[in-house]
C-alpha cells in the first residue's frame, strides 16, 4: 500500500505544525521561538509591476527555506506515529517470521500489509482521512 500526500511542503498549515509540536511535547518556550523566527511570514505579490499589499503566509515555508523539510516532519509525526500502532498487526511477515515495518518517506509511506480482512485497510484510511480533515493536506 502507498500514500502520497500532494504539495506537502507548500500546504502544511503552520497551526498543524504547533499542535504538532505540543503533541510531541516541546516545550512553550520553544514552540514560541520557531512560531517567531520560522512560522511568521509575509509576502506581497507583484503583477505587472504593481504591488499588491502585504499579507500573512498562513501555510507552507519559504522556497529554499532549510526548516520546510524538518516543520513538515514535525506536522506530520503524530499521523506517523498513529499509523505505526495501528499497522503493526497488518504488517507483512515472510515465512521466516520476519515483519517488513513501513517506510516513512518525507511526503509519502509504503507499507507491506498483510490482510486477513478490509478491517485494517479501514483503520489506516480512516487514520488519513482524519488527518486530512485536520491537516487540509490532499493524501492519495
Amino acid at each position: 500500500m502507498s500514500y502520497d500526500i500532494e504539495n506537502a511542503f507548500a500546504k502544511v498549515s503552520h497551526a498543524i505544525i504547533i499542535q504538532s509540536l505540543r503533541a510531541l511535547g516541546v516545550p512553550e518556550v520553544i514552540i514560541s521561538v520557531i512560531q517567531e523566527y520560522a512560522l511568521i511570514g509575509y509576502a506581497k505579490v507583484e503583477v505587472n509591476g504593481k504591488t499588491g499589499l502585504l499579507f500573512l503566509i498562513k501555510t507552507g515555508s519559504g522556497q529554499g527555506d532549510p526548516l520546510s523539510a524538518v516543520l513538515y516532519i514535525i506536522a506530520t509525526e503524530p499521523c506517523n506515529r498513529a499509523l505505526v500502532k495501528i499497522t503493526e498487526w497488518f504488517l507483512f511477515q515472510s515465512s521466516l517470521g520476519i515483519r517488513f515495518h513501513m517506510k516513512l518517506y518525507a511526503d509519502d509511506s509504503k507499507i507491506l500489509l498483510q490482510l486477513n480482512n478490509g478491517t485494517g485497510l479501514q483503520e489506516i484510511h480512516s487514520l488519513y482521512e482524519k488527518y486530512t480533515r485536520v491537516s487540509g493536506l490532499t493524501i492519495y
